[in-house]
């Protein structure tokens, strides 16, 4: 690779530049942290350092890889903690050892669990919490009366399960993700091994260094001042505790690492001014000092705060921006839409589909794609099609008493003889189901959306339990998908072509809307950025314990304000703002930071100082 094409700002070539036995470069959002990593492996090729003496560690496959092409150097090794962790064992442990995916891990948690009560944790929280505890050496009792209260009661049941689950991996030859680390850092715990490692690693390079949890600095730990370790990263953008991350690592990695040296990048390459003021603001309202004040020298538009009466309004005012922007020559690329969680995303998702824009979710399950909407799917894909056997299975086992072997003999005697099912004698069990196809049948899309919901209600309702409530709204989300003049078949044909990404026929591959949670979205930018549901209670979250909780918030909400390139549009609920009283992270914002508009249809019902410290003008009106 020629380093020659790379260029430097004066931070970053005084970074890549250290003379210090262990550094750490605190690297702000959009400040060019790559591109200093790839500087710092220069200067030490430059300076006669063997390339193959040279480890680059992060934090995902595929930012492992781009770093890998962009130094175009293959002597040089870059590759996860947990790739890493793999070459170790393989290298010091030759009996033969099987890596369970988290998949694998899932199924034999599932196993571990056995035929336990439905109100036991399900396989995946298990392995949540197991997973936890293991990356940050937490001991079970505390973890759950920390996060999980409502299950200390079964502490002992649950440390059965775990002590089965450690058991069947012994006996199977099994390691999973969180044993390779752990193994590794055992490993290093012993010299006649590390020195072996230090025969061959004499620089180590970690990027993103504030997803660094307890059990990967255990593994780094006993190398400190042997090796020359040089951290790239961002406190600020710390947003992983629930898997073990510990902004601390960055944030006092000077006190905590002898012999280190501090560099800070705040020239951003990304955002207007604009929208760097106001992410610069929400990390100066903090206790914690981030030491930094991001600048860029390019100016913009101001950030836009809109206030709505309804999600709907909410989602409408969002589409209509893209819509907007796709007239005006942009892509529909150029617009990114973050939201807290996949399920906070669903009314914005029902708006896409029904407007037939391309996106593409990251973080969750797409709304369409939801075990419960497919079974509301199964009822209206028979009624569209009597012969679809596939979803007549999924349909008639919604039912009590109904298994998938009873179904498919139901299937095999009544269906593919193609029997009129307006006047069949069945058994009493396949009476309920086939009563509710009859009154559906022949009647307009908007009754069968209407009625589906609540003839299905009472055994969705026992499918999900404790769910439905949240679920059930979902479902109500099908209306909006309703245009006018529309079909069954073609609401079936706007969900299908959704699933299978039909949606950016005739388009660039790469031209859909980003749709993300926020903690899916690091890494990426965009032109223009919409913040969903800013509203007192989801920023910082309404389930917030403690103020380490609240601080990881307001990072996350670091995190999706500086995604935006150009345009930062931020939306909230009228009717959530006084309902509050806890803390929020949009109350007392400078006036000046924000053009504000309002979008509720009367006169403004609203106390302007519940959210802004100076008088209120409203720069946009009110429309």
């Amino acid at each position: 690779m020629d380093f020659n094409n790379i260029r430097l700002n004066d931070e970053q070539k005084m970074a890549t530049e250290s003379t210090s036995m262990n550094t750490i470069v605190i690297a702000g959002a959009g400040t060019g942290k790559t591109s200093t990593i790839i500087g710092r492996v220069n200067y030490l090729l430059e300076h006669d350092v063997n390339p193959e003496s040279i480890l680059i560690l992060s934090f995902t496959k595929k930012s492992a890889k781009e770093i890998q092409g962009r130094i175009g150097n293959k002597k040089i090794h870059a590759t996860t903690f947990h790739g890493w962790s793999l070459s170790l064992l393989k290298s010091f442990d030759h009996s033969k050892i099987s890596i369970l995916d988290r998949d694998d891990q899932l199924d034999l948690m599932a196993i571990a669990r056995g035929k336990r009560d439905k109100q036991f944790p399900k396989k995946d929280i298990l392995v949540k919490i197991y997973s936890y505890c293991r990356n940050t050496n937490m001991k079970l009792q505390d973890y759950l009366n920390e996060f999980y209260l409502k299950l200390s009661p079964l502490f002992d049941e649950i440390l059965v399960v775990f002590k089965s689950y450690e058991a069947l991996k012994k006996e199977r030859r099994y390691l999973d993700y969180d044993d390779l680390l752990n193994v590794a850092a055992k490993i290093m715990s012993f010299p006649k091994y590390r020195e072996i490692v230090l025969d061959k690693i004499k620089y180590i390079l970690i990027d993103e260094m504030q997803d660094t949890n307890f059990t990967q600095w255990e593994i780094i730990k006993p190398l400190l001042n042997k090796v020359n370790l040089y951290c790239v990263g961002d406190d600020a953008q710390s947003i992983y505790a629930f898997r073990g991350s510990n902004y601390k690592f960055v944030n006092e990695f000077v006190d905590i690492v002898p012999n280190s040296k501090s560099y800070f990048l705040t020239q951003n390459y990304r955002s207007t001014d604009q929208i760097l003021d106001v992410s610069n603001w929400i990390l100066q309202e903090s206790n914690i000092n981030y030491n930094k004040k991001l600048k860029s020298g390019r100016n913009g538009n101001l950030p836009e705060l809109h206030i709505v009466e309804s999600e709907s309004q909410e989602a409408e005012f969002i589409v209509d921006k893209i819509i907007e922007s796709k007239e005006n020559g942009e892509s529909y690329r150029d617009n990114m839409i973050l939201t807290r969680s996949a399920y906070a995303s669903r009314h914005i998702e029902a708006m896409l589909i029904q407007k037939k824009i391309p996106y593409n979710l990251y973080g969750g399950y797409s709304f369409t794609n939801a075990s419960h909407i497919k079974d509301i799917l199964s009822l209206l894909k028979i009624l569209s099609n009597d012969r679809d056997t596939i979803a007549w299975l999924r349909y008639l086992t919604l039912f009590p008493n109904i298994g998938e072997r009873g179904a498919i003999t139901f299937i095999e005697n009544f269906i593919m003889k193609e029997e009129n099912l307006s006047n069949l004698d069945v058994d009493e069990k396949f009476k309920e189901p086939i009563k509710i196809y009859n009154k559906l049948m022949n009647h307009d899309l908007e009754f069968i959306i209407e009625n589906a919901k609540k003839l299905l209600s009472p055994f969705l309702s026992t499918k999900w339990k404790n769910e439905w409530e949240a679920r059930s709204k979902d479902i109500e989300l099908l209306s909006i998908l309703i245009t006018k003049d529309m079909t069954l078949n073609d609401l079936l044909e706007s969900v299908i072509f959704n699933e299978i990404g039909e949606g950016t026929k005739g388009l660039s591959p790469d031209d859909f809307v980003i749709l993300s949670t926020i903690h899916s979205a690091k890494g990426l930018e965009a032109k223009n950025c919409f913040i969903f549901g800013a509203n007192p209670g989801n920023y910082p979250s309404i389930y917030c314990r403690s103020k380490e909780e609240i601080e990881e918030e307001r990072r996350v909400l670091y995190v999706a304000l500086t995604r935006a390139k150009e345009n930062l549009y931020i939306t909230k609920l009228l009717n959530k703002m006084n309902e509050y009283s806890g803390e929020y992270f949009f109350k007392n914002i400078p006036s000046e930071l924000f053009e504000i508009v309002n979008h509720v249809k009367e006169e403004p019902l609203i106390d302007t100082s519940e959210y802004l410290s100076d008088d209120l003008i409203f720069l946009g009106g009110i429309e």
